[in-house]
Protein backbone atom coordinates (compact mmCIF):
# COMPACT_ATOMS: atom_id res chain seq x y z
CA UNK A 1 0.00 0.00 0.00
CA UNK A 2 1.52 3.24 -1.20
CA UNK A 3 0.01 6.69 0.53
CA UNK A 4 0.74 9.78 -0.94
CA UNK A 5 -0.99 12.81 1.58
CA UNK A 6 -3.76 10.02 2.49
CA UNK A 7 -6.28 9.80 4.73
CA UNK A 8 -4.98 6.67 6.69
CA UNK A 9 -7.22 6.87 10.12
CA UNK A 10 -10.69 7.66 8.96
CA UNK A 11 -11.84 7.87 12.40
CA UNK A 12 -9.44 11.21 12.86
CA UNK A 13 -10.51 12.70 9.46
CA UNK A 14 -13.67 11.92 11.03
CA UNK A 15 -12.96 13.92 13.94
CA UNK A 16 -11.30 16.76 12.19
CA UNK A 17 -14.62 17.26 9.75
CA UNK A 18 -11.87 16.58 6.55
CA UNK A 19 -12.97 17.47 3.26
CA UNK A 20 -15.99 19.06 4.73
CA UNK A 21 -17.20 15.71 6.61
CA UNK A 22 -16.57 13.53 3.90
CA UNK A 23 -16.44 10.39 5.53
CA UNK A 24 -19.36 11.17 7.34
CA UNK A 25 -20.78 11.60 3.85
CA UNK A 26 -19.48 8.50 2.37
CA UNK A 27 -19.27 5.89 5.37
CA UNK A 28 -22.55 7.48 7.46
CA UNK A 29 -22.64 4.98 10.46
CA UNK A 30 -20.29 2.33 8.78
CA UNK A 31 -17.58 0.76 11.39
CA UNK A 32 -14.58 2.49 10.93
CA UNK A 33 -12.67 -1.34 11.64
CA UNK A 34 -14.08 -2.50 7.99
CA UNK A 35 -12.37 0.36 5.46
CA UNK A 36 -9.91 2.58 7.71
CA UNK A 37 -6.21 1.63 6.30
CA UNK A 38 -4.98 1.51 10.34
CA UNK A 39 -7.86 -1.12 11.36
CA UNK A 40 -6.61 -3.63 8.60
CA UNK A 41 -2.91 -3.61 10.05
CA UNK A 42 -1.10 -5.59 10.32
CA UNK A 43 -1.03 -7.17 6.93
CA UNK A 44 1.13 -8.83 4.84
CA UNK A 45 0.75 -5.60 2.64
CA UNK A 46 4.36 -3.46 2.60
CA UNK A 47 2.94 0.18 3.62
CA UNK A 48 4.46 3.22 2.53
CA UNK A 49 3.67 6.34 3.97
CA UNK A 50 4.46 9.90 2.09
CA UNK A 51 3.23 13.26 3.06
CA UNK A 52 3.39 16.34 3.05
CA UNK A 53 4.77 18.91 5.61
CA UNK A 54 2.66 21.74 4.48
CA UNK A 55 -0.74 19.63 3.81
CA UNK A 56 -3.56 21.92 4.73
CA UNK A 57 -5.94 19.11 3.45
CA UNK A 58 -4.82 16.36 5.03
CA UNK A 59 -2.86 17.45 7.88
CA UNK A 60 0.59 15.39 8.80
CA UNK A 61 -0.54 14.61 12.35
CA UNK A 62 -2.52 11.78 10.58
CA UNK A 63 0.70 10.71 8.87
CA UNK A 64 2.07 10.76 11.71
CA UNK A 65 -0.46 8.99 13.52
CA UNK A 66 -0.42 6.50 11.45
CA UNK A 67 3.28 5.48 11.19
CA UNK A 68 2.75 5.09 15.13
CA UNK A 69 0.01 2.82 14.68
CA UNK A 70 1.90 1.07 12.34
CA UNK A 71 5.06 0.41 14.67
CA UNK A 72 2.71 -0.47 17.19
CA UNK A 73 1.17 -3.14 15.53
CA UNK A 74 4.19 -4.52 13.82
CA UNK A 75 3.57 -3.34 10.42
CA UNK A 76 6.18 -3.08 7.97
CA UNK A 77 5.65 0.78 6.65
CA UNK A 78 8.40 3.15 5.89
CA UNK A 79 7.33 7.15 6.86
CA UNK A 80 8.56 10.07 4.51
CA UNK A 81 8.21 13.92 4.91
CA UNK A 82 8.56 15.86 2.08
CA UNK A 83 8.40 19.29 1.87
CA UNK A 84 5.06 19.91 -0.23
CA UNK A 85 1.45 20.45 0.16
CA UNK A 86 -1.36 17.82 -0.66
CA UNK A 87 -1.24 18.23 -4.08
CA UNK A 88 2.38 18.29 -5.71
CA UNK A 89 2.42 14.28 -5.60
CA UNK A 90 -0.08 14.12 -8.61
CA UNK A 91 2.45 16.41 -10.54
CA UNK A 92 5.09 14.61 -12.62
CA UNK A 93 7.05 17.41 -12.70
CA UNK A 94 7.43 18.24 -9.20
CA UNK A 95 10.47 17.10 -7.39
CA UNK A 96 8.07 15.14 -5.04
CA UNK A 97 7.05 12.54 -7.34
CA UNK A 98 10.61 12.06 -8.39
CA UNK A 99 11.53 11.61 -4.90
CA UNK A 100 8.58 8.96 -4.75
CA UNK A 101 9.44 7.15 -7.34
CA UNK A 102 13.33 7.07 -6.30
CA UNK A 103 11.82 5.65 -2.78
CA UNK A 104 9.88 3.50 -4.20
CA UNK A 105 12.03 2.05 -6.74
CA UNK A 106 13.94 -0.51 -4.18
CA UNK A 107 10.35 -1.61 -3.61
CA UNK A 108 9.50 -3.05 -6.65
CA UNK A 109 9.20 -6.56 -7.06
Amino acid sequence: MISQAGVLDLEWARRLKLSDGAVDELLADAPMAMYSPVELWPSTARVVIFHGRDDQDVPVKIARLAADKAAAVGQEYRFALFASDHYTWIDPHSSQWAACVAALSPLHY
